[in-house]
């Protein structure tokens, strides 16, 4: 199992959210609770726990152009295959997939922020500013892809980040020739 803590940032527009700062005195955004707005309903598919639901309220930002942002923090919990035929030379994926619970990819267009136009891929799609290192990993790649598949009769939308690591055998091999005795 895979466990992440992470705030991710939902991002989105909303057309009925949109106001002229003009007419509010020069407002041009504000902080509201955020079960008093339409919210996509994003989850992690491949959970190993079960919880496919955000449950500690936070505020969302809106901006008169009918932008929302929501940062509400989450644990996630994936399930991920390890294969170690190769240990300590072994390289890992794991994959965690979002998407929408109810809506299909005619209504939920999900992306990266950084995505560009004309690709789905974003190379570092994960921010690892706050990532605690590990002496038994290595990170290789953190790449983001989004899928949207549409069909005539049906469309739908995800997007995948995946973890690439690999045992750190310089460190393995060092602590094999200088084991650590705790008395």
């Amino acid at each position: 199992m895979n466990s992440e803590t992470t705030l991710s940032t939902p991002t989105w527009y909303d057309y009925k959210l949109t106001w002229d700062p003009k007419e509010y005195g020069g407002v041009e955004g504000l902080h509201v609770p955020s079960d008093h707005i339409w919210r996509p309903d994003i989850v992690l598919y491949n959970n190993a726990d079960g919880n496919f639901e955000v449950t500690l309220e936070t505020k969302a930002t809106l901006n008169y152009t009918g932008r929302v942002e929501w940062k509400p923090p989450a644990i996630y919990k994936s399930s991920c295959e390890i294969d170690v035929e190769y240990f300590p030379f072994d390289e890992q994926t794991c994959v965690m997939k979002f998407g929408s619970w109810t809506y299909d990819g005619f209504q939920v267009d999900l992306r990266h922020l950084d995505e560009v136009q004309g690709s789905n891929v974003v190379e570092f799609g994960i921010d690892l500013k706050e990532f605690y290192t590990s002496v038994e990993w290595d990170v290789l790649a953190v790449p983001a892809v989004s899928r949207n598949i549409q069909q005539t009769w049906d469309a739908s939308a995800d997007c995948c980040f995946k973890f690439a690591d690999a045992h750190s055998t310089v460190k393995w091999f060092a602590s094999m020739k200088n084991p650590q005795i705790n008395t």
